[in-house]
């Protein structure tokens, strides 16, 4: 999978993406920012494969619960996203097109992800691992810009990536006597 980088710029209210060094950042619109997290979740439940009495979103949850928290044999580990900061020239250095056409074909078995500006396309190819993994950051830039895309998107693109029995540990309040000294 191609590295991305995403972030999201409150002047300008645009997420953006960098995917080479030498390439402008791409600038993704709110409209854009649904087709990506809205109809490719869509596309994700279709084609994802699983148990017939299950329904599509329930084939993707667990599809999805898979990628962000196990790596495929052979594959190196791979982290949703990264955190960083950076002033607004470092942000601004290396330019930006914005994106106005957004093109996904996906299968059960991966797909292509295609973002056209003036400045040409950007083509990214998955297979399901990267798609998940890509889509989880996009998800989580989105919430940092505080955009309520409508509809909403499904459950399963929030989930925690902690298992729940962590989840558990972390949720409950610590005991009262952590501070005073033990018994002799």
């Amino acid at each position: 999978m191609t590295s991305t980088t995403f972030g999201y710029d409150s002047e300008q209210d645009r997420l953006w993406m960098m995917y080479s060094d030498d390439q402008p950042r791409v600038w993704i619109t709110r409209r854009i920012a649904q087709g990506i997290a809205g109809q490719l979740t869509q596309l994700i439940e279709q084609t994802t494969v699983g148990l017939t009495s299950d329904s599509p979103a329930r084939r993707a949850e667990v599809e999805h619960r898979m990628a962000v928290r196990e790596t495929p044999d052979g594959a190196a580990r791979q982290y949703p996203y990264q955190m960083r900061t950076e002033s607004k020239e470092d942000l601004h250095a290396q330019g930006f097109v914005l994106c106005h056409t957004l093109n996904a074909q996906i299968n059960s078995g991966g797909g292509q992800i295609t973002f056209t500006s003036a400045a040409g396309q950007v083509k990214f190819e998955f297979n399901r691992y990267d798609l998940h993994v890509w889509l989880r950051a996009i998800r989580m830039v989105v919430a940092e810009a505080n955009w309520n895309l409508s509809p909403a998107l499904p459950a399963w693109l929030d989930e925690p990536l902690l298992p729940s029995s962590i989840q558990n540990l972390l949720s409950q309040p610590l005991p009262p006597d952590l501070d005073s000294d033990p018994a002799p």
